[in-house]
């Protein structure tokens, strides 16, 4: 996906969709349906939000992330599992309750 297809073009009915497109490569980015009905929202790192990984986290009820690794990505897997495990501890930082499990 790209920045130039309207959410339209990958949209459906009934659903939101939330998108990251991938930035200056051909193919891959992620994009995440949730039915209209439930309250959504994406959650964007307040510390350095790096656009050479595609990971998209949205807020529904609790947090859902979805990551597209490539076959052959621009950056190493240790940098990869380091870039989220800095998300998860902010995110936990600003969401205290959102690892409970009640």
């Amino acid at each position: 996906m790209k920045q130039k297809h309207a959410d339209s073009v990958v949209g459906i009915d009934g659903y939101t969709v939330f998108r990251r497109d991938r930035v200056g490569r051909r193919g891959g980015a992620v994009a995440l349906y949730v039915q209209i009905n439930i309250q959504t929202s994406i959650w964007l790192r307040s510390l350095a939000d790096s656009r050479v990984f595609e990971l998209l986290w949205v807020r529904v009820v609790s947090f859902v992330a979805a990551l597209y690794h490539p076959p052959r990505p621009v950056y190493s897997t240790a940098d990869l599992l380091s870039y989220v495990e800095n998300c998860v501890a902010e995110l936990t930082h600003d969401y205290p309750l959102a690892t409970s499990t009640n």
